[in-house]
């Protein structure tokens, strides 16, 4: 989480800054796969409207939320399961694709792409088994083939905005 959290968060900041969005109480923002991570609370805290999923209820420590005084959106179930009603300026999807089941790629990525607001961004990381090979799995997930999912991203309207693609393999 080192690089990834101020990876996130220098994304946040341009996004805000090209959208000339002024104040984080008009951002909206669901992620992936959040449990309890940092970066909703701290998002939540600055007024963002935050919504997290995950695929079990007790993925979620909600004493957190209570303690910090801020209101996160849950919903239980799998991305690529859930059907959303609305739309978000922002997708967040950290080191999450690689627990996910191959065959759902596409579905996810089309539902990611669904969930956006025109000119929404979506923003990936993806963890990397240096063991293993593109593809293949171990017991903490499987190593997505990054050409593949940028490939069905395009396919779902989605733009490759950032990124150096010589390490978008591992």
């Amino acid at each position: 989480r080192h690089w990834e959290y101020p990876f996130v968060m220098s994304q946040i900041k341009d996004y805000l800054n090209k959208k000339k969005i002024s104040s984080f109480k008009n951002l909206s923002i669901i992620e992936m796969g959040a449990a309890n991570s940092c970066l909703q609370f701290y998002y939540a805290k600055k007024g963002v409207d935050y919504t997290s999923i995950e695929v079990s209820e007790n993925a979620f420590d909600r004493s957190i939320e209570k303690r910090l005084k801020v209101k996160i959106n849950h919903i239980i179930g799998r991305f690529e399961d859930v059907s959303l009603n609305r739309k978000y300026d922002l997708v967040l999807c950290i080191s999450v694709m690689e627990h996910t089941q191959k065959s759902y790629e596409r579905k996810i990525l089309k539902n990611i792409s669904q969930a956006l607001k025109p000119g929404g961004r979506a923003i990936f990381t993806l963890d990397w088994f240096f063991d293993y090979q593109i593809g293949e799995s171990c017991r903490w997930g499987h190593n997505p083939d990054c050409k593949s999912l940028i490939d069905i991203s395009k396919e779902q309207g989605l733009n490759f905005i950032v990124g150096d693609k010589k390490y978008l393999s591992g």
